[in-house]
């Protein structure tokens, strides 16, 4: 079965909901939603399976964030499944056709490499004077695993062995590079056009994010969340979902 998993926390639920929208327009229900979440958080209409996992909370609120999603992920049953995990921002255009991927493991590579700010959010001084390429060369919100070996529980074996500021931020995309070192051979690779990932945003135009016949989705990063809603009304108008 074709399946898409996405992590989400949280009362506002506006950002899945588009999503899981968007799935349902442009694969026509041929696919499995699954939603990864803790025991408050509404389920999303259109989620097909929702599984609930304990979170460490400070005033209410998740704190490791990285733990919570990977720890989720790894509850997933993949080796008889084509499951793309993917992150909550984004809105699927086409039909992914999952099962058209061979069995294995597939990433998407970064095409951005500028210096990691290492003083943000936190002082971080693995990442001194290093390159997004050199520790977190793959897009941690979009892994396709296909009729394979859920990989996240090795994701959060070496997770657990790296600082508290790890399991908050970043430590998804460091412990992946980790694991594909010392496991390159059972990866594969997604095409370039297979997501487009919006990092500037024009908000006078809708359409401006530059999206062409082959991207099947989209994912917004940073303040350009604010824009998911108007993205995804003006794809719906022009019936490019599908």
């Amino acid at each position: 079965m074709d399946q898409i998993v996405f992590y989400w926390m949280g009362e506002k639920i506006d950002i899945p909901r588009f999503l899981v929208d968007s799935i349902k327009l442009s694969q026509k229900g041929n696919i499995k939603i699954i939603q990864i979440s803790d025991e408050e958080t509404e389920k999303i209409m259109g989620v097909d399976k929702i599984i609930r996992i304990n979170v460490s909370k400070k005033t209410g609120r998740p704190v490791k964030w990285v733990t919570d999603r990977l720890t989720g992920y790894s509850l997933v049953e993949t080796k008889e499944n084509n499951t793309l995990f993917l992150d909550a921002d984004s809105l699927v255009i086409k039909n992914l056709k999952l099962n058209q991927f061979s069995s294995g493991i597939y990433l998407l590579k970064r095409k951005k490499n500028n210096l990691i700010n290492y003083n943000w959010p936190v002082f971080y001084p693995e990442f001194r004077e290093k390159t997004l390429m050199e520790v977190m060369p793959f897009l941690g919100g979009i892994i396709l695993i296909n009729k394979s070996e859920n990989i996240f529980n090795n994701l959060l074996n070496l997770l657990y062995d790296l600082p508290e500021r790890f399991h908050i931020w970043y430590g998804d995309q460091y412990c992946l590079k980790k694991f594909y070192d010392k496991n390159k051979v059972n990866f594969k690779f997604l095409e370039d056009d297979f997501a487009y990932i919006v990092e500037l945003y024009d908000k006078s135009k809708n359409t401006n994010i530059n999206l062409n016949i082959k991207n099947l989705l989209v994912t917004f990063k940073g303040n350009t969340k604010q824009h998911i809603e108007p993205v995804f009304n003006w794809l719906k108008s022009k019936q490019i979902f599908g």
